[in-house]
């Protein structure tokens, strides 16, 4: 009865890693020199031969492969069992090594305007990146930096971040962004994803948050009999910088400017006269 492989690594769908080896599992005892004559990588590839025992084989190239690659091994019929038989025909399987990281998505998307400023930041990658463990256990100190903290924002943004699951990442800014500014996220090259994929190139995109907007004012616009030592109040679509907000107000009467001190409290701005 003629020998036959039984398993090989790797399976069917499966990508290499560029410094793996491959394996063949036959169904009995192999001759070793014949199965070693007998296989084939193509394109060419150096290296060299280990026997786990008498039914497996493991080719491990000298060099790693080359990234994003096809491969296709072949072991012809001339490899014969220990006990004389050879095998069922030549035997021949492609696979391919693993490619490079990849961002498949942001959030919000590169060049998006008018972004609310109490948004967050996802990042998707193609691949997983960190363990499904960390998911769950995510103070877990064996994390690279890089993979722990992924994203560089400019200008920059306290926050926390956190893995949804293996392979997306969200950043949660402890305050609402700025409003009016473009901000510049950047995945730096060289994070790496738990199959060996690399990021090649850095990848970079920008968006810009929503400026500013008065949605309500009291009095309102044109109101009647409205009291000499009444507040105005005006009220933004986001909390503004109250420096920057009590510089921009302005109370002008038939006087000219009005007198009086401002607060803000997150989006809005009281100003009361003194006169």
């Amino acid at each position: 009865m003629p020998a036959v492989v039984i398993q090989r690594t790797p399976e069917r769908g499966q990508e290499l890693r560029p410094d793996g080896a491959i394996e063949l599992v036959f169904d009995r005892a192999m001759n070793r020199a014949s199965v070693e004559a007998a296989l084939q990588v193509s394109p060419a590839v150096k290296g060299s031969f280990e026997w786990p025992d008498e039914r497996t084989v493991r080719f491990q190239p000298d060099k790693p492969l080359k990234r994003e690659s096809e491969y296709q091994v072949t072991i012809g019929a001339e490899a014969r069992a220990n006990d004389g038989n050879p095998l069922d025909g030549a035997y021949r399987f492609r696979f391919r090594t693993v490619g490079y990281l990849e961002v498949a998505q942001v959030i919000p998307a590169d060049d998006t305007q008018d972004v609310e400023a109490t948004g967050t930041i996802t990042v998707i990658f193609n691949r997983p990146v960190v363990p499904l463990q960390l998911v769950s256990d995510p103070t877990r100190a064996d994390l690279p930096a890089q993979a722990r903290q992924p994203l560089i924002i400019d200008p920059p943004v306290s926050g926390a971040g956190e893995w949804l699951n293996t392979s997306i990442y969200v950043f949660t800014p402890d305050l609402p962004l700025a409003g009016g500014t473009t901000y510049r996220v950047r995945v730096d090259a060289g994070l790496s994803d738990t199959t060996g994929g690399v990021l090649e190139e850095a990848y970079t995109w920008s968006f810009s948050t929503q400026p500013p907007a008065v949605v309500w004012v009291s009095p309102t616009e044109d109101a009647p009999l409205v009291g000499v030592d009444a507040a105005v109040q005006v009220t933004f679509n986001m909390p503004v910088d109250a420096a920057s907000a009590q510089a921009a107000f302005r109370l002008e009467g038939p006087g000219g400017a009005v007198d009086g001190s401002a607060t803000v409290d997150g989006p809005t701005l009281v100003f009361t006269p003194t006169n």
